[in-house]
């Protein structure tokens, strides 16, 4: 049976023309096939440099193949025609542009996984590798994680929660540092001042790290004239501790924010770990974010869709792949393995670049890393599902309470001047003109505080402590209660929920990529805490069309990377990954939480939040969090010593 694949033209990049779509032809031969109950497999031949109709009787070995399996014979031509006609496509470089390997190999995959789709196959085993062996016995899709940031928390409230830290410890050392800013401007006013400044307060960090600048390729899987644009992308090094040539390098990549100091220092498992490893430590900045911007200028590259079309984790890991092999000849480190870190959609990053560019990096730490909530691998309520598991452990009655509160506010909203009591009630910045600008603030409120759960603080203790403190109140002053717990969470603010603030480098790209590639379907059941809000696809692919002019496409990481029936896929091509997960971070609900082999493995604690183990170590870590991370360190230890047997194996 012959039949034509919609298939798309660009399967690397979300720009308005990479949508077009061409027929892709494809024939298939049910003759032998034992049927999709069966788990029989399917035979593929793909044909890249003829017409596709020769084949199929040159192919005696599928036949032969499938007549001994009960397989479904499935023969691919090698490439379609897009553009309408062969003169139009051969036409110039930018429509040969799209005629690549890599291209083809994704036609293949979208192909494969629509087809065992359509055939209600989930389990068929099909004979499918190289860049795309996930599609082998999975369907559908997979994608990334999203994180919450509108109207979290006051612009003001890390530094308030940082002054008030200080106080706790010591109200003199408080007090000087008040004083200091004053002094700082006093010096800095002086003839000479600024180096007065920069000689005291030099330190043995900046000059441990040095940035760099790569000049990258704009788009790496396509050849068109415009592919060959570059940009300067910026990484950096710390090459205080390395051992010298085949000593290991540890990578850190970059997820969706600027790679600033503040990033250098909070990602301390590196520089923990370090001294001990004799490591080479490299910083790379996702591209569009930061420094490292393409098309001259950050409104050039967010303009519209045809300059964010090229800001995609595909794009991203290339990156990294190009500069660790820069970094390596630079460092004459050819031999030194390479261990990939990174947390959250940057723990993402970390097990795919594993996946993808094996020959680059020895392994992966891939921190909270939600690899599987996307496409119903994982139930859309699983986030919210943890975060009301976490409640109810800090308190049963706090949970009670927040679970009451919505209806409340509801109740509260329909009475006359009901938004104006709401807005006096919890001292909001300005007039609510709807009960659910309250609603959402205290859902991602209670979201945060689960998610980023750290000890020793435990935010969700902080709230609930709030709100089963409220002595002085009535019982049935529901709406008293969720203040106390607010107020106790975010301290020293003098007004809550609708706070002015301005779009940070984070929401303007993460939105971008939420809308593009990376669908996770979050939603609310009933059987959490909060008012039921399922994520229905449709509208938010509306959403996301009426933003940006392009569709997302909430099936293609999956193709591209994987997902469905991750155990039986990684156990048999993947090795050298760690999934950890803190089992009270709502993400975990979507992370590798079992060992898939003995080098695939899953690190997880009880107690544990969001990339928590990646952090710098402090004296005041539990043990249990100490333990995690001396887990990580050894595994990590087994693949570098493997690598040197096998080096001075092949070397010989």
């Amino acid at each position: 049976m012959r039949h034509c694949h919609q298939t798309r033209s660009d399967h690397f990049n979300y720009k308005p023309e990479s949508d077009t779509t061409s027929q892709h032809k494809y024939i298939v031969n049910f003759k032998h096939w034992g049927g999709a109950n069966t788990c029989s497999p399917i035979f593929v031949y793909t044909r890249h440099e003829a017409p596709i109709d020769a084949a199929v009787s040159g192919a005696g070995f599928m036949v032969d193949l499938a007549s001994r399996f009960n397989g479904l014979l499935l023969y691919i031509e090698g490439d379609s025609t897009p553009f309408g006609s062969a003169e139009e496509a051969f036409q110039n470089a930018s429509t040969l542009g799209f005629f690549s390997s890599t291209q083809t190999l994704a036609d293949y995959a979208q192909l494969i996984t629509d087809l065992k789709k359509n055939l209600s196959a989930e389990m068929l085993a099909s004979w499918f590798r190289l860049k795309y062996p996930h599609v082998i016995a999975g369907d559908s899709a997979s994608s990334a994680p999203i994180l919450y940031f509108d109207d979290i928390t006051p612009q003001n409230a890390y530094h308030v929660i940082v002054t008030k830290d200080f106080r706790e410890t010591s109200e003199s050392c408080y007090n000087t540092i008040r004083q200091s800013w004053s002094e700082i401007d006093r010096v800095a006013a002086e003839k000479g001042g600024l180096e007065k400044l920069n000689t005291l307060f030099s330190n043995s960090r900046s000059e441990d790290y040095e940035t760099f600048f790569y000049n990258q390729t704009l788009d790496h899987f396509n050849y068109r004239p415009e592919s060959y644009s570059t940009f300067q992308q910026r990484y950096v090094v710390n090459s205080k501790y390395w051992g010298g040539s085949n000593a290991p390098i540890f990578a850190h990549l970059g997820a969706e924010a600027p790679l600033d100091a503040g990033a250098l220092s909070a990602i301390g498992f590196l520089t923990d770990n370090a001294p001990e490893f004799k490591a080479l430590l490299i910083y790379i900045e996702h591209r569009y974010y930061g420094k490292s911007i393409p098309f001259g200028s950050r409104e050039e590259a967010l303009k519209n869709a045809s300059t964010l079309g090229y800001f995609n984790s595909a794009q991203a890991i290339a990156d990294y792949a190009e500069i660790l092999l820069h970094v390596k000849r630079k460092f004459h480190a050819e031999k030194s393995p390479v261990i990939v870190i990174g947390g959250s959609y940057g723990g993402m990053l970390a097990s795919w670049f594993r996946l993808k560019y094996p020959h680059i990096a020895l392994g992966a730490l891939a921190s909270s890393a939600p690899i599987l909530y996307f496409d119903n691998i994982t139930p859309q309520d699983g986030y919210y599902s943890i975060v009301t598991k976490d409640f109810i452990e800090a308190s049963e009655s706090c949970y009670k309470t927040i679970q009451k509160s919505w209806s409340e506010i509801d109740r509260v909203a329909a009475l006359p001047n009901g938004l104006s009591i709401l807005s006096e009630k919890f001292h909001t910045c300005r007039p609510l003109e709807k009960s659910s600008e309250l609603k959402r603030y205290l859902r991602i409120m209670y979201a945060t505080a689960a998610q980023y759960n750290h000890p020793p603080r435990y935010p969700v203790s902080v709230i609930c402590g709030g709100i089963d403190g409220a002595n002085d109140i009535d019982d049935h002053d529901i709406l008293g209660k969720i203040f106390l717990g607010l107020s106790s969470y975010i301290t020293n603010s003098t007004c809550y929920v609708n706070q002015p603030r301005n779009l940070s480098e984070t929401d303007v790209g993460w939105n971008w990529q939420t809308c593009s590639e990376m669908v996770i379907p979050i939603g609310i059941s009933n059987n959490t805490m909060f008012s039921a809000s399922p994520f229905e696809l449709q509208d938010f692919i509306n959403e996301c069309k009426a933003a940006y002019d392009v569709p997302p496409r909430p099936h293609w990481v999956t193709t591209y990377y994987g997902g469905k029936d991750i155990k039986l896929i990684l156990r048999r091509f993947a090795s050298n990954i760690i999934f950890s997960n803190g089992l009270r971070d709502p993400y975990s609900s979507g992370g590798v939480l079992e060992n898939i082999s003995k080098s695939v493995v899953a690190v997880t604690t009880t107690k544990g939040s969001h990339c928590l183990d990646i952090h710098r170590a402090k004296e005041t870590d539990p043990d249990w969090l100490v333990k995690q991370r001396k887990i990580e360190v050894n595994i990590i230890k087994r693949w570098i010593a493997q690598y040197y047997f096998d080096l001075e194996a092949f070397n010989k």
